[in-house]
C-alpha cells in the first residue's frame, strides 16, 4: 500500500498534489468496481498508483532488486 507521504517522495511533490493523486486513484479503482479498504490515513495499492502515473512496474521492481543486491554486497 502507498499513501500521501510515499507519493510525495516518489514525485517530489506537495502533500496537496499527492493527496489529489491518491483521491484520483481511489476514484479510478472504485469506477472499476474494485473494492478497496477505507484506511486512515488514506492508502491505495501501489500497483494502481504506478499505473496511474504510467510507471513501468517491472522496471521499478528490477531496479529495487538490483539496489537491494548492492546493499547486501557492500
Amino acid at each position: 500500500l502507498i499513501g500521501i507521504k510515499e507519493v510525495c517522495l516518489i514525485l517530489n511533490c506537495s502533500r496537496n498534489k499527492a493527496s489529489n493523486i491518491i483521491n484520483d486513484v481511489c476514484f479510478e479503482i472504485r469506477k472499476q468496481n474494485i473494492k478497496i479498504l477505507n484506511l486512515k490515513p488514506k492508502q491505495v495499492p501501489t500497483k494502481y498508483v504506478l499505473e496511474y502515473l504510467n510507471m513501468d512496474l517491472d522496471y521499478i521492481t528490477k531496479m529495487a532488486l538490483q539496489e537491494q543486491k548492492l546493499k547486501i554486497n557492500n
